[in-house]
C-alpha cells in the first residue's frame, strides 16, 4: 500500500497543509516554468500580501468558533468517573468473560476466536465508588452513575441490524510457549485466527439528566465475495460515522470502495449545522495491485468556503513511473528534468480563495540539485507556484511565521486548552 498511500497523503494531507504554506511569506524571487497550470490574470487574483491577510483571518475564524468550554461537560463526567471509582473489579471480570466466549475453538497449535457484541452486553452502575453488574438480560452495554453535580448520567453502546463476519491475517497474532513433552522441551508456536462480527449499526451515546452530550454513530454496509475473508480488491463497503460533542459534528459522511475498482471518502466538520471543514476524496481504475495502480484521483479541501484547494491526478500509473525514472537518473539533468515534467503535466492542484472560480496558486514538483562526491545530483519537492506561473517558493520559505505569529500562538494555546481539560 505504499503508494496509494503516497497518493492518498499528497492529495489529502500535503495540499492541506500547502493551502496555508502557500501564503505563508512573499515570493522568494525565484523563477519557474510554472508549467501548463495557470492560475488566471494578475487582475483576478489576490496579491500575496491579500492572501496571507486572508488565511489569517480565515484561521483565526475558525478558532474562534472552536471553544474549549463547550467540551467542559463531558470532560468534568470523566474526571469524575476517574476521581470517584475505587473499585473496578466487576467490569474487569465482566470483560474477561467476555472475551473468553469469543473463544470458539483452543488448541496448542491454533486458536480461533470470533469477537462479537452480545458477548458483552451488560448494565453496570457505579455505587460508593465501586462499580457493579446489575443486569444481563439486555441487548446492549451500559454504565449508569451520578455526576459530581447530582445527576443521572448513563453511557450506553448499542449494535442492530444485519451482522458480519470478517477475518483478515492483520488481525491475527502468535505465540510461543516453551512446554515439557515426553520428557524434553521445546518451543510450540500458538496461532491465534480472530475474527469480528460487523453489525449494521453502533451507537455510542452519553446522556445527563436525560440530555445527550456526546454520541457517536457508525453504520456499515458490507459485501465479502469469499465468505468471511475481507480483500478490498474483491469486497465492496460502505461507511459512515458522525461523531457529535455539544454543538460540534465530525462526520465521515461516506467511506466506500468498490472491488479494488473506486474508492470515495467525504467528511465535514461542523458547529450549530454550519460546515467548517469540508473534504471529498474520489479515485477510479484499478487499486487491487499496489505496486501497479491505475485510475485517476481527485480531491477538494475547503474551509469555510473562503479557502478551496483542489487537487488531481489524472493516471497515477503514468504519475509513479515518471517519478520513479526521475529517480533512476538522479544525475542526468536533461532526463530528470523531463520526467520530472511529465509528472507536473499530470498534476493538477490549485488554491482558491473566497469563492473565486480562478485559482490563486498552484503546487508543482520541482528540480533541485546539489554537488557532493559524484558530481551533481538532482532531487525534487513541491512548491507554491504564484497565479501568474512567473516565480515560485518552497513551502519553507514561504510559510512565514512572524507574519503568522499570532495565529500559531493562539492555534497552540487552543491544543494547550484542550490538555489541560482532559488532565
Amino acid at each position: 500500500m505504499k503508494k496509494l498511500s503516497f497518493i492518498a497523503m499528497m492529495l489529502i494531507g500535503v495540499l492541506a497543509s500547502g493551502t496555508f504554506v502557500s501564503c505563508g511569506s512573499d515570493d522568494d524571487g525565484s523563477s519557474g516554468s510554472g508549467g501548463d497550470n495557470q492560475g488566471g490574470s494578475s487582475t483576478d487574483t489576490l496579491t500575496t500580501m491579500e492572501q496571507k491577510q486572508l488565511l489569517e483571518t480565515t484561521a483565526n475564524e475558525l478558532m474562534a468558533l472552536v471553544n474549549v468550554s463547550d467540551f467542559q461537560a463531558v470532560a468534568e463526567i470523566g474526571d469524575y468517573i476517574n476521581d470517584t471509582e475505587t473499585d473496578n473489579s466487576a467490569i474487569d471480570s465482566f470483560f474477561d468473560a467476555g472475551y473468553e466466549a469469543c473463544t470458539v475453538s483452543s488448541s496448542d497449535e491454533l486458536i480461533r476466536n470470533l469477537y462479537k457484541a452480545s458477548n458483552f452486553y451488560g448494565v453496570f452502575e457505579l455505587q460508593s465508588g465501586r462499580w457493579r453488574l446489575t443486569s444481563t438480560s439486555v441487548s446492549y452495554l451500559e454504565f449508569n452513575f451520578t455526576d459530581g453535580s447530582g445527576k443521572s448520567c448513563s453511557l450506553r453502546v448499542t449494535c442492530s441490524g444485519n451482522e458480519t463476519t470478517v477475518h483478515n491475517d492483520v488481525f491475527d497474532d502468535s505465540e510461543e510457549d516453551y512446554i515439557y513433552r515426553d520428557g524434553y522441551g521445546t518451543w510450540i508456536e500458538t496461532r491465534i485466527e480472530n475474527s469480528i462480527v460487523i453489525p449494521e449499526q453502533i451507537n455510542v451515546t452519553l446522556k445527563q439528566s436525560g440530555t445527550t452530550l456526546a454520541s457517536v454513530s457508525v453504520k456499515s454496509s458490507l459485501t465479502l465475495a469469499n465468505g468471511p475473508e475481507f480483500d478490498y480488491t474483491t469486497d465492496n463497503a460502505e461507511i459512515s460515522m458522525t461523531t457529535t460533542v455539544s454543538q460540534y459534528s465530525v462526520a465521515i459522511e461516506t467511506f466506500a470502495f468498490n472491488a479494488g475498482k473506486d474508492a470515495s471518502m467525504s467528511a465535514k466538520l461542523q458547529k450549530s449545522g454550519e460546515t467548517l471543514v469540508s473534504l471529498d476524496v474520489n479515485g477510479t481504475g484499478d487499486l487491487s495491485d499496489e505496486d501497479n495502480l491505475t485510475g485517476s484521483v481527485t480531491s477538494n479541501f475547503n474551509i469555510m468556503n473562503k479557502v478551496r484547494l483542489s487537487g488531481s491526478l489524472t493516471s497515477i500509473e503514468k504519475f509513479n513511473k515518471y517519478l520513479e525514472r526521475a529517480s533512476d537518473n538522479d544525475y542526468n539533468e536533461t532526463e530528470f528534468k523531463s520526467s520530472l515534467s511529465n509528472a507536473n503535466a499530470l498534476m493538477d492542484i490549485k488554491a482558491y480563495f473566497n469563492k473565486s472560480s480562478v485559482a490563486n496558486a498552484y503546487m508543482q514538483l520541482y528540480p533541485f540539485s546539489s554537488t557532493g562526491y559524484y558530481g551533481e545530483r538532482w532531487d525534487y519537492e513541491p512548491v507554491i507556484v504564484f497565479a501568474d506561473g512567473s516565480s515560485y517558493s518552497t513551502f519553507e520559505s514561504y510559510f512565514d511565521e512572524i507574519f503568522f505569529d499570532s495565529v500559531i500562538n493562539k492555534f497552540k494555546k487552543l491544543g494547550d486548552d484542550f490538555v489541560d481539560l482532559v488532565k
